[in-house]
């Protein structure tokens, strides 16, 4: 049966509620003075203590590596917290320096640039050494580790000592970055299903495993970062401009060049996390080479601060600021925005946010309240997120229509899309559109305004025609010459636009054009109308939330969790049938001269042909 014990006079007993009797009773209710004194600890006496290394963690194959460093290693290895990577300065305080030379020149020690000031480049890397000997200044230095130990079960002991519950991909990651490990999550597996002695393996979905030590917990509250944001940012002001090789190289920087460090290196990595989410950290890379990893300390110096939120489309809440996102419209994303200060409801957050961005140039990301988006916070003052002077809105928060969602220039078109786009048919042909526009101007202006919108990319043309060729030739005629396909009666253009992000009611014009063309609303084909017909990219987590919107639900076969085959269904109508394309060339062939011979007959007359 569990034990549970009272820090103060170590007393044990069987259940929690004798505990907290004798608390009571013994040593009175928690008051001021009693504050700073420990708490009783809620779990097993100290039979469960953490395990004990059984020998060294770093384990070198290599009969070079001078014994010194490894000796040295493995003392702040056993550390707690245990330390992994040493400064060069420091390992040379335990190590001869000539030990420290050989094992470099040999190949043995991998290293990371750290500093504050004009970090060593990675292409200099073989001179690092050298350039650190003759260069004698202490704003940059090399931080050290032995290249790629032996896997073993102390060093996994050593590792989840750092990262407390990881995965086998977790610790895969943490090992190529510390030692450059080359030993694959599979590996990593077998170590820990040979220690099982020592961790706790606790499976999350198949093929997918977190380990963790066989520890009891120290029911330590966790650690707020926020609390460290003034600590975080007098550090980035010290090197605002500089470029460094990794996040881990400023992460170590931040560790080790700084006076009496209030958090573990481990803290360091979580904060400039942070200051990466809210852009003061920005990635050198240019998105096609990804082994570019260097990074960049950029601080804004604006004289007006603003604080950056983060929210979700779903919020609701608007703002003059830039989105930080790209222009391809993920639905769900989350969106950092810059609200001035004159925007906000002061809150503890907000002020904190706002005094830091003063003092140092830049803050954490902060989020957005949910209660206040309920008009229902209670904290006031005191809230740890951000309010907005503006009340929340409720319902949709995409605009509906086509004013916001596409940049058609040309308002008669742009309602004469989206009327067809509510009845279902998300194209519209040439010639029903020239017939719709024709009451305020003459077909060249039209064709000349059509042109325009062409070259713009803002539309998209599809040619049905009564044969490959014609169709063919048609596609590339009509971009340069759209007027010219009017007069052929074998071919019919289709035109719809171009969205920069979808309307509120989008998910009601594709279930009725689902109905008309009989085809299943399933997520698949939702997404590939999209591309096809508007040249949007939305997500399955989209196809939810417009789903939603607009009354809809999602019925997931089975459970299922291919998001590929989940389809949307509103109340009342079902969807039984499913089109397919019929394998009669010829009855396809007479359905396509019949499509578009009626949409040639609609507007003869108009046309006047």
């Amino acid at each position: 049966m569990a034990e549970f014990q009272c820090r103060f006079c170590l007393a044990t007993f069987l259940s929690k509620n004798q505990l907290f009797r004798h608390l009571r009773e013994s040593h009175g209710a928690p008051d001021s003075e009693r504050a700073e004194a420990p708490k009783p600890f809620l779990g097993r006496p100290d039979r469960n203590v953490r395990p004990m290394l059984l020998g060294d963690p770093i384990r070198v194959s290599s009969p070079d590596m001078p014994r010194s460093i490894l000796d040295a290693f493995n003392r702040r290895a056993r550390q707690e917290p245990p330390i992994l990577r040493m400064p060069s300065r420091k390992l040379r305080e335990e190590v001869p320096w000539d030990e420290i030379k050989f094992a470099w020149e040999k190949g043995l020690l991998w290293g990371i640039s750290v500093g504050t000031k004009n970090t060593f480049q990675k292409e200099d890397q073989e001179r690092w050494l050298e350039m650190l000997e003759s260069s004698n200044t202490e704003e940059r230095d090399i931080l050290l580790s032995p290249l790629q130990p032996e896997l073993n079960p102390d060093l996994l002991v050593v590792a989840l000592r750092m990262l407390k519950v990881a995965t086998y991909h977790d610790l895969f990651r943490f090992a190529r970055g510390t030692w450059n490990g080359q030993d694959g999550a599979d590996k990593w597996k077998a170590c820990a299903e040979q220690s099982l002695e020592r961790v706790r393996i606790r499976s999350l979905r198949p093929g997918c495993a977190e380990v963790k030590l066989k520890e009891v917990e120290s029911g330590a509250s966790k650690l707020d970062l926020f609390n460290y944001e003034a600590f975080t940012f007098s550090f980035l002001q010290r090197v605002n401009g500089e470029t460094f090789q990794c996040l881990g190289s400023i992460a170590e920087s931040m560790y080790h060049f700084t006076e009496q460090c209030p958090v573990h290196v481990s803290v360091c990595y979580d904060l400039i996390q942070k200051a990466i989410q809210s852009g003061d950290i920005v990635p050198l890379s240019n998105g096609y080479d990804g082994r570019d990893s260097r990074l960049r300390v950029t601080l804004a110096s604006n004289r007006d601060p603003q604080i950056r939120v983060l929210w979700r489309e779903r919020s609701g809440a608007s703002s003059n600021g830039d989105e930080r996102v790209p222009e391809d419209h993920v639905h769900n994303q989350r969106r950092i925005r810059e609200v001035p200060l004159d925007s906000l409801v002061p809150t503890a957050a907000s002020h904190q946010a706002a005094e830091c961005q003063q003092t140092y140039g830049g803050s954490f990301v902060r989020g957005l309240c949910k209660n206040w988006m309920r008009n229902s916070c209670h904290w006031g003052d005191e809230c740890k997120y951000v309010h907005l002077q503006e009340t929340p809105r409720n319902g949709c928060p995409l605009p509906d229509g086509l004013a916001e969602a596409c940049a058609i220039s040309d308002a008669e078109l742009k309602d004469a899309l989206w009327k067809n786009m509510k009845k279902g048919h998300l194209r519209t042909p040439l010639l029903e559109l020239l017939d719709s526009l024709r009451k305020k101007r003459d077909d060249q202006e039209i064709f000349q305004m059509l042109q325009d919108e062409i070259r713009k990319e803002n539309l998209v043309l599809l040619v049905a025609a009564s044969s490959a060729e014609k169709a063919y030739y048609w596609q590339n005629e009509v971009l340069q010459h759209v007027a010219s396909a009017i007069h052929d009666s074998e071919v019919c253009v289709l035109v719809s636009p171009v969205l920069r992000k979808p309307p509120a009611s989008l998910m009601e014009c594709l279930m009725a054009h689902c109905r008309q063309e009989l085809l299943s609303p399933s997520y698949l084909h939702l997404r590939r109308v999209c591309f096809s017909c508007f040249a949007l990219r939305i997500q399955s987590d989209g196809i939810t939330k417009l789903a939603k919107y607009v009354g809809y639900f999602v019925n997931r076969p089975d459970h299922t969790k291919q998001k590929s085959s989940w389809k949307v269904c509103c109340h009342g109508i079902k969807f039984q049938n499913k089109w397919a394309p019929s394998y009669n060339i010829a009855q396809r062939k007479q359905d396509m001269e019949s499509f578009i011979g009626s949409s040639f007959r609609v507007a003869h007359n108009d046309i006047g042909m």
